[in-house]
């Protein structure tokens, strides 16, 4: 340790240029790896739909300042079930991967011990139409079915039972069976719904408004809507059929709801949930590709640059290296004096790095509404930074390591 350190005092700027970069690099790569790991874990997350089946017509608008009534909504649904090879439809607002009227709220336990955010969907038969699978309790029967209007809150202020996803009856229940339990949505609402299943994945539909934890927090309720400006029906299709019934969608539609002058609306968007999902997180794909890209970048010009200042640091002490092997030093002590060297660079390096890290976290919280940066992603940061110095270095310490002490002593 002694020579190092007297080696580092007298030679300051080359340290201090390592130093520097692998502070930079570690800032950067720990507030990355973050970034990209909250938009890469939706894309991940299973999303429990029945894969090549579902169908989502959404952004049925009524135009004219009116709502649409029961009839028509239900008219609507029984329009879609109609048409051959469907298997099954639900009336929902919102869906996944649509924007609706009502994304989230806070679900507490009866107990209010546990709580945790989640997308609410309202429908009359969401489990069999998105395909959802019931891991526990059954499905809503239709005596159930709760009125769902825009005072109810979409039936929130009623006794309505409610379906879980697995995701969120852990978090409100981490020790006890979901089933039979009572929940409470928001502060604001005095009703209390009894779980009576749970399903086993679904994803919501407002990540903006959520961190990545609570991507799978969903909660479902059986409406049945009166008076809505807006709906949105999931079809579910054999895969056979699907082109066919995608055809006979928009047709469909215009019987249930035609664009006269008393029932006005805007034109519906009729899409696979794959493409549905595809459009949804195209902006997320995009951020990890520029994430993923910036990440790489700073590790190859990290790697380029200790290994290009390592080198040049290294030949500049070749004399040091000739007498230190005249006098009986071995190739593995050259080596290991380098690589040991290295270490302690970027234990400073990743020292000041860290609490850079901290600091750009903070300012980005402030002006980009970021999260927290996890304090998981500095170790990580300072382990992977740790492994490149030592990569980088190894090839200008076999270099020394190689030049016999009679070389190493002209060459001075």
């Amino acid at each position: 340790m002694q020579p190092m350190l007297k080696t580092f005092r007298r030679h300051r700027l080359m340290p201090a240029l390592v130093v520097l970069q692998i502070a930079l690099a570690t800032a950067i790569l720990c507030n990355a790896l973050s970034l990209l790991q909250q938009r890469l874990v939706p894309l991940l997350v299973a999303d429990g739909v029945a894969a090549n089946q579902v169908i989502l017509v959404s952004h049925i608008y009524n135009t004219t300042g009116k709502g649409w009534s029961g009839a028509q909504i239900q008219t609507g649904y029984a329009e879609l079930r109609a048409i051959p090879g469907v298997i099954a439809v639900s009336a929902g607002s919102p869906l996944p991967m649509v924007s609706g009227w009502y994304d989230s709220d806070s679900i507490f336990s009866s107990n209010g011990k546990h709580g945790a955010n989640a997308a609410i969907y309202v429908g009359n038969n969401l489990v069999n139409a998105l395909g959802l699978k019931l891991v526990a309790g059954r499905n809503f029967s239709p005596s159930e079915l709760v009125d769902a209007t825009m005072r109810n809150e979409g039936g929130l202020n009623t006794d309505a039972p409610v379906i879980l996803t697995h995701a969120l009856a852990q978090k409100l229940f981490p020790h006890t069976n979901p089933l039979g339990q009572q929940i409470r949505a928001g502060s604001k609402h005095r009703s209390y719904h009894s779980v009576v299943g749970v399903v086993g994945h679904l994803l919501r539909n407002d990540f903006n408004n959520a961190n990545q934890s609570a991507a799978g927090n969903v909660l479902l309720v059986p409406g049945r809507f009166i008076d809505f400006p807006a709906i949105e029906y999931a079809v579910r299709a054999d895969p056979n059929a699907l082109p066919a019934v995608l055809k006979s969608i928009p047709v469909a539609l215009r019987r249930a709801f035609p664009p006269n002058d008393a029932t006005a609306h805007s034109r519906p968007r009729i899409a696979t949930f794959e493409a549905a999902r595809a459009a949804f997180f195209h902006g997320r794909r995009a951020a990890v590709w520029l994430l993923t890209s910036v990440t790489l970048v700073v590790l190859i010009v990290t790697l380029i640059g200790i290994m290009g200042l390592t080198g040049f640091w290294v030949q500049q002490r070749t004399r040091q290296i000739g007498v230190r092997r005249a006098l009986g030093a071995r190739r593995v002590d050259i080596l290991r004096y380098f690589q040991t060297e290295n270490f302690l660079l970027a234990t400073a390096g990743i020292a000041l790095g860290c609490a850079a890290a901290i600091g750009i976290n903070v300012w980005l919280m402030a002006h980009y509404a970021v999260p927290r940066l996890p304090i998981v992603y500095l170790p990580i940061g300072a382990v992977t930074l740790w492994a490149l110095g030592q990569l980088a270095v190894l090839g200008p310490a076999l270099r020394a390591a190689r030049v016999p002490p009679t070389t190493a002593m002209r060459a001075a």
